[in-house]
């Protein structure tokens, strides 16, 4: 280190200029900087100016500069104060909305912690705007923000979901041993199918079937809701909980939620919740809705009836698979640009798919594989793979077509049909003919179920002019369910504004009811005879003619758009549409809710795991109901600078 100012062994007093000048590397009239060689400094002077370079020095060079006593002199036992950076001043379009709209997306869309507004990379940021716009961001506050968007987001949904009948899907999972209850809901809205989540709610009681049965009705009642406006409810189903199920006119079941636990006791605890779960809406919903078994789900079991998981050939191909990954095959990997076979997760068959198809697209690769490393070698088991893949493709296809946002009863039905087709072409396969064959016997269980008799009958493609897809009893069943499901619409409707329904103005009150039975009768005593039941009620109506003209209607090819086959007879079949509306947007599956549970993943981290309830619940609403949060924010608050909208801008 240079000698500090003042003096010297030779008692010549040392000046700043000298000790300046010893930190300056001369080259002719120039000079560069070169008082940290670690620096990268790159200041330089054409010509020497040491005022300059003291300056130079005490700016960006504090910390060595007071250490060679060029800074200021400091007390005794206090820390040198740095000198604050000089900035350039610069204009920035932001504002106190997109600032604390940001702030809030940090949290709830990008999966940072409430305590990243303590951090000092994000406070050298947040800290000067905050000055600017006269506000604060800080990890308390922003929980009250996050609140105030889930209250607003509850309101606008409440509002889109007045008077409609809708469609659950409810499922349970665990992490981290917290118990989340999730609840998504599907519906018509501006002409579309839509999802929104309804909640993700933690649920710290015993699961018990009561506890569970509370909550679900505490959030439907968040929303304005009741029994009154739900038509359906998709849950998962598996032969594992059919046990749990008491008194179904249809069976109702759910599978483990494995894919999102932590630990084998979390499984056992997560599968206990779903047992409760499935009991308590068997209890509570059995007489007010149709309850339909996941599609996804059901094709699973479909598969694992032809082969288990555990079959000794899956097994030591999976073995296989998983030695592949040792650091000595790695080369040969890279040298071919070969890629790894996939280990499958135990809860999806279609892991196994995936990985069998991995062999089998790079069969040349793997066949040399096993030449050079016998340990790898599957010279048994390649007339095993290629039947596997090319038997159980169209099943995978199938479930990735389930898998998709709005998949219908009756388009899955669809899909289904066309993986039995496919099945159907293989010849010689030892898994094809087997499998054609339970895919259909758990079709037919699938299709005793009411809402998918009804989305079939209102599908062209299934339901058409000398179709056999329905017994003449079972058309007449059918068509009551719809003339019982127009009948849930109108009741829901509060007033006369037919605009979403198509009909709700031609509702009759039942004093009208009542009048036109005491008119019937009065005119049966006076004329004679008797009065045709079927005549007098809306079965004969405007309603049930249109129901019953379906059945004289052409078919359609099997990629017809049914969705929008209903929407284009919104104003010539106006009740039938709004029964269709409703029928058509029940779910295959519950694959959202997934998806969803996928996002509880994110957010409950470890670095959020004292996150409390009512945080993780805002904050989990926010995420999935990204569109509605962009929808609302603009309005959450009054953003003029003094403006309050319960709560203040700057949290206080």
């Amino acid at each position: 280190m240079e000698p500090q100012a003042g003096t010297s062994r030779a008692g010549k007093r040392t000046t700043k200029a000298d000790l300046i000048r010893r930190n300056i590397r001369i080259d002719g009239e120039g000079a560069s900087c070169a008082i940290d060689e670690f620096s990268g400094c790159v200041y330089a002077q054409a010509k020497l100016d040491v005022g300059n370079f003291g300056r130079h020095f005490l700016k960006h060079h504090l910390d060595v500069a007071t250490d060679i006593g060029l800074g200021p002199p400091a007390e005794p036992g206090s820390t040198p104060v740095k000198r604050r950076r000089t900035i350039t001043k610069r204009l920035i379009a932001i504002d106190k909305q997109l600032f604390l709209q940001s702030a809030m997306k940090i949290v709830a869309l990008h999966n940072m912690p409430l305590s990243c507004f303590q951090w000092e990379g994000l406070k050298d940021i947040f800290d000067p705007i905050s000055e600017t716009l006269n506000t604060t961001i800080n990890r308390d506050n922003i929980k009250r923000h996050l609140h105030a968007a889930a209250t607003r987001i509850k309101l606008v949904l409440g509002r889109e979901m007045k008077g409609k009948l809708l469609s659950l899907k409810i499922d349970s999972a665990s992490r981290s041993n917290r118990h989340v209850l999730g609840i998504n809901v599907q519906y018509k809205f501006r002409g579309k199918r839509v999802i929104r989540t309804l909640g993700m709610v933690e649920v710290s009681e015993r699961q018990t079937a009561a506890v569970l049965k509370v909550k679900i009705m505490e959030i439907l009642n968040q929303y304005g809701l009741t029994l009154e406006n739900i038509f359906s409810v998709t849950v998962d189903n598996g032969a594992n909980m059919l046990a749990a199920v008491r008194q179904l006119k249809r069976e109702l079941g759910l599978t483990e939620n494995t894919e999102h636990l932590d630990s084998d006791e979390e499984q056992a605890t997560s599968l206990e919740h779903e047992r409760n779960l499935t009991e308590s809406l068997s209890e509570e919903f059995e007489e007010n809705i149709n309850l339909v078994r996941c599609s996804i789900h059901t094709l699973q079991l479909a598969v694992l009836d032809v082969i288990k998981k555990s079959d000794p050939t899956v097994k030591e191909i999976t073995a296989i698979a998983k030695k592949c990954r040792a650091l000595k095959y790695k080369p040969t990997f890279d040298q071919k640009a070969a890629k790894y076979p996939p280990v499958w997760c135990q809860t999806r068959w279609s892991g196994i798919y995936k990985m069998i198809n991995s062999f089998a697209g790079q069969e040349a690769f793997f066949r040399d594989l096993g030449e050079q490393f016998p340990e790898l070698d599957l010279t048994e088991h390649w007339g095993f793979i290629m039947e596997y893949e090319r038997a159980f493709r169209p099943c995978y296809v199938c479930t990735n077509k389930l898998q998709g946002d709005g998949v219908g009863l009756s388009d899955f039905y669809m899909e289904w049909l066309l993986a039995i087709a496919s099945l159907k072409k293989m010849s010689g396969n030892r898994f094809s003919e087997k499998l054609a064959a339970t895919l259909k016997s758990r079709l037919e269980l699938l299709k005793e179920n009411r809402a998918f008799k009804m989305a079939l009958y209102l599908d062209p493609r299934f339901n058409f002019v000398g179709s056999t897809i329905f017994k003449p009893d079972e058309k007449e069943e059918i068509q009551t369910y719809l003339v019982d499901t127009w009948r849930r619409i109108c009741k829901l409707q509060p007033s006369t504004d037919g605009k979403e329904t198509g009909q709700a103005a031609q509702k009759p009150d039942d004093s009208m009811l009542e009048d036109d039975d005491v008119n019937d009768s009065y005119i049966t005593e006076m004329l004679g005879g008797s009065l045709d039941p079927r005549a007098a009620s809306n079965e004969d109506g405007q309603l049930m003619k249109h129901i019953k003209g379906l059945d004289a209607e052409p078919r359609q090819n099997c990629r017809y758009d049914v969705w929008q086959h209903w929407v284009q007879r919104e104003q010539s079949h106006p009740e039938l549409y709004a029964v269709a509306m409703v029928v058509l947007s029940t779910p295959a599956s519950q694959a959202s809710v997934e998806r969803a549970f996928s996002a509880l993943a994110l957010v409950l981290t470890d670095r959020r795991g004292d996150l409390g309830s009512t945080a993780l619940e805002d904050t989990l609403l926010i995420k999935l109901n990204k569109e509605i949060f962009e929808r609302i924010f603009p309005t959450l608050y009054d953003w003029t600078e003094k403006g309050t909208d319960g709560i203040s801008v700057d949290g206080n």
